[in-house]
C-alpha cells in the first residue's frame, strides 16, 4: 500500500518529489468491475476484522500467500512482524481498508510517462505478481531502474534487508 500512495503523491505533486522509491508496488486496478469486486471484499473483510481481534487479523494476514517468503525468516523476526500486526487497532484496520484498499484507490497506470524524477523499483523475485509488474510496467519508464533481489518476497526490506538498503543507497549515490 505504501508504494501505491508513494507513486500517487508523485503523480499528483511531482514538483515536491525529487527521487521516487517504489517497493513491490502497483498502478491499480485497470477494470471499474474488478475494482468494484475488491471494494466489495475489502468491504467484507473490514467487517471480518472489526468482528474479530488484532490477533485474529495479525494470524490472516500471515496466512497470504504473498508473505510464504516469510517462512525463511527467523523466529525472532516472526515474532516482530506479527506483534507489530497485532498491534493496530481492528478499526483503524478496517478504516484503512475502506478508505485506501487496492478497490477505492484509483488506477493509475495510464499516468506515469507524467514522472520525470529519478525513480527506483525494488521487488523480491519469489514475489513473481509484483516482479512482473515492475519489469512489465515500471521497467519500461525511463526514469524507472528496477531492482529484482533474489532469495526475496514481497518485504524484500524485512527479508533481505542488507540487499535492500544497498539497492537504495546506490540508486540515491548514483543520482548525486
Amino acid at each position: 500500500m505504501g508504494a501505491r500512495l508513494a507513486l500517487i503523491y508523485a503523480l499528483e505533486y511531482g514538483s515536491e518529489v525529487e527521487n521516487l522509491i517504489l517497493e513491490s508496488g502497483s498502478v491499480g486496478i485497470e477494470s471499474d468491475a474488478e475494482r468494484q469486486a475488491r471494494k466489495e471484499s475489502d468491504d467484507q473483510l473490514a467487517l471480518a476484522i472489526e468482528d474479530n481481534d488484532r490477533h485474529w487479523f495479525a494470524t490472516k494476514w500471515s496466512e497470504i500467500s504473498i508473505f510464504d517468503s516469510q517462512s525463511q525468516l527467523s523466529p525472532i523476526v516472526h515474532d516482530k512482524l506479527f506483534q507489530r500486526r497485532a498491534h493496530n487497532s481492528p478499526y483503524a484496520l478496517a478504516a484503512t481498508l475502506r478508505g485506501s484498499g487496492q478497490g477505492v484507490m484509483p488506477y493509475v497506470g495510464h499516468r506515469l510517462q507524467e514522472l520525470s524524477m529519478p525513480s527506483l523499483y525494488i521487488s523480491g523475485a519469489l514475489d513473481t505478481k509484483y516482479t512482473t509488474i515492475g519489469r512489465d510496467v515500471f521497467g519500461k519508464l525511463p526514469s524507472f531502474n528496477h531492482v529484482i533481489v533474489d532469495g526475496a518476497g514481497h518485504n524484500v526490506h524485512i527479508e533481505k534487508p542488507q540487499i535492500f538498503e544497498r539497492a537504495v543507497l546506490d540508486f540515491l549515490q548514483k543520482k548525486g
